[in-house]
C-alpha cells in the first residue's frame, strides 16, 4: 500500500539524505496516525544500515547526539524538532529490569517483533521524496492496519511475552484503548488479567505517567478498564471496595456502587468542564473514603466524614505515587471540602461562603477546583454560588499585620482571620470601615491560639 506525508522543508532534507544512504522507514506512531488522524509529535525512524546513516548524517551538518547510541538509537535535530533515528535490532530481557540487552537485527521482521502492538509495529518505507512530499510504502507484518479496522488493541505475538518483557505495556493497553475508542483484542485481555501482579516491577513514577495519560484521554474508561481487568491492583487499589458499597436512592444517586457514581462523576467532569489533571485525580478521590465510613442510620445508607476520610486517602495515595506537592495540596483540599459546596448551594450563607473561601486560602484556582468536584459529583452547575464566591474573592485585603501590632503576638493570625471573615462576609471595601469592625472584634473562644474546641 502506497500512501503519501507532507513535511517541512528541514525534515525533507533529512530524508534525503539517509535514502540517499540505505533503506529508511517511518515506525510506530507516525505511521498509525497516517490511518488514524492523531496528533503525533514526535517521528520515528528506522534505518536498513545504521552505522551508514549516522555518518551521513554528520558529514552533511546535523546535529546528532549520540547518548543513546549503544541502543542503536541517536537523535537527529531538524529545525525545531528532535528526530530519532534508529537501527533495526533485537532486545533481549532479563525480566528483572526494563532494560533491554539490544543487538542488532538483520530484518525489519526481527526488528517488528520486538514491538508491542500490531498497529504500532508498522513500517512505512520512503520510496521517493520531492517538493515536500514523502512517497511511502506500508509494509504491516503483523496485521496492525486489520486491527485498525477492526478497532482492537493487539500485542505482537504472544502477549503475556510482551508483557513480561515490560510489565508498563499493560497500562499502554488501557491508554491506546481509551485514546483509540478501541476494544481489546481476547488474548491481550487474558494476558493482562493473568499477568497484571507483573506491573509492581514498574517504578512507581513510570506507573503514574503512563496512568495519567490514560486518564486524561478517557477518565471514566480508563477506571472501568482498570478494574476489569486487575490492573488497579496495582494502579488504584481503592476500586476495589468502592464497588463493593452501594448508596440508596437520595439525593443525586440510584442504588449505584461508590465506584459506579465516581465513573459518572468524572463523565460529568467532562461533559462540565473539560479535563484538567487536578480535577480528574480530585474527582477520581473524592469519595474514597466511602466505604471506610458506610453506616446503615435509620434505614438510610450514611457515611458520615467521609470527605476527611477521602481527604486523607487521596493524600496518601497522590504521594505515593510521587506527585508534585502542589499537586497533592490542591487535590487534597478539594476532595476535603466538596461536601461543603453543596450545603452551600442550598443556603447561599455568605458567612459559610466566607469561611470556605479562607480554608481554601482564598486561592481562585483551587476555589474553582472545589467547585468543579462537586458539579461533577452532583451532576449540575452551581452558578449562583459561582458568581458569589468570584463576587467575595474580589474584595481587597484592607488590614495588614501592621494594624494589629498593638495586640498579643498570639492574637493577631486569629484576629487578622476574623477581620477578613467579616469583610467578606459584609462585603465591606472601605479601610476606615474594616479599623472600626477591627476594633469592636471579640475572638470566639474556637479561635484562641491553643484551643481545643
Amino acid at each position: 500500500m502506497r500512501v503519501a506525508m507532507y513535511v517541512s522543508a528541514h525534515v525533507e532534507r533529512l530524508f534525503r539524505v539517509l535514502a540517499s544512504t540505505t533503506n529508511v522507514y517511518l515506525v510506530g506512531g507516525t505511521v498509525r496516525a497516517l490511518f488514524t488522524g492523531e496528533d503525533v509529535k514526535d517521528m520515528d525512524l528506522v534505518v536498513e544500515d545504521f552505522d551508514a546513516a549516522v555518518e551521513s548524517l554528520r558529514h552533511a551538518g546535523f546535529h546528532v547526539s549520540e547518548e543513546a547510541r549503544s541502543f542503536r538509537v541517536v537523535k537527529v535535530s531538524v529545525g525545531d524538532q528532535v528526530v530519532d533515528v534508529a537501527g533495526f535490532r533485537t532486545e533481549t530481557y532479563d525480566m528483572v529490569s526494563r532494560k533491554p540487552v539490544v543487538a542488532p537485527a538483520r530484518t525489519m521482521l526481527e526488528d517488528a517483533s520486538r514491538r508491542d502492538f500490531t498497529f504500532n509495529a508498522m513500517y512505512a518505507r520512503v520510496a521517493s521524496v520531492g517538493q515536500g512530499v514523502l512517497e511511502l510504502e506500508v509494509e504491516d507484518p503483523f496485521g496492525g492496519l486489520r486491527d485498525l479496522e477492526l478497532h482492537l488493541v493487539r500485542a505482537v505475538g504472544d502477549a503475556r511475552v510482551r508483557f513480561m518483557e515490560d510489565p508498563l505495556r499493560m497500562l499502554r493497553v488501557v491508554r491506546f484503548a481509551v485514546k483509540l475508542g478501541f476494544d481489546v483484542d481476547p488474548d491481550t485481555y487474558a494476558a493482562l488479567r493473568e499477568m497484571h501482579g507483573e506491573l509492581r516491577r514498574v517504578s512507581r513514577e513510570r506507573v503514574r505517567d503512563e496512568l495519567v495519560k490514560a486518564l486524561m484521554h478517557d477518565p471514566a474508561r480508563t477506571v472501568a478498564l482498570l478494574y476489569e481487568t486487575g490492573l488497579y491492583h496495582e494502579t488504584l487499589l481503592f476500586l476495589g471496595r468502592m464497588a463493593e458499597v452501594r448508596h440508596d436512592h437520595r439525593g443525586h444517586h440510584h442504588g449505584e456502587t461508590v465506584l459506579e457514581h465516581t465513573m459518572e462523576a468524572l463523565d460529568r467532569l467532562r461533559r462540565l468542564h473539560g479535563l484538567t489533571l487536578e480535577s480528574v485525580l480530585a474527582v477520581l478521590l473524592h469519595d474514597v473514603g466511602k466505604p471506610g465510613t458506610v453506616r446503615l442510620v435509620d434505614g438510610k445508607v450514611m457515611f458520615p466524614g467521609h470527605e476527611a476520610a477521602s481527604a486523607e486517602m487521596a493524600g496518601a495515595w497522590l504521594r505515593a505515587m510521587r506527585f508534585p506537592n502542589r499537586v497533592v495540596h490542591v487535590v487534597r483540599s478539594a476532595v476535603e471540602h466538596h461536601m461543603r459546596v453543596h450545603r452551600l448551594a442550598e443556603t447561599m450563607s455568605r458567612r459559610a461562603m466566607a469561611r470556605l473561601l479562607l480554608d481554601l486560602d482564598e486561592d481562585p484556582s483551587l476555589v474553582e477546583l472545589t467547585l468543579r468536584v462537586a458539579e461533577a459529583d452532583a451532576g449540575t452547575r452551581y452558578t449562583e454560588l459561582r458568581a458569589a464566591l468570584t463576587d467575595m474573592l474580589s474584595l481587597p485585603r484592607l488590614l495588614s499585620g501592621y494594624d494589629v501590632l498593638s495586640y498579643p503576638e498570639r492574637l493577631r493570625g486569629p484576629l487578622l482571620r476574623l477581620a477578613r471573615e467579616v469583610q467578606l462576609t459584609q462585603g465591606v471595601r472601605d479601610r476606615d470601615q474594616m479599623l472600626r469592625l477591627l476594633r469592636g472584634l471579640t475572638l470566639p473562644k474556637a479561635m484562641l491560639p491553643g484551643s481545643s474546641t
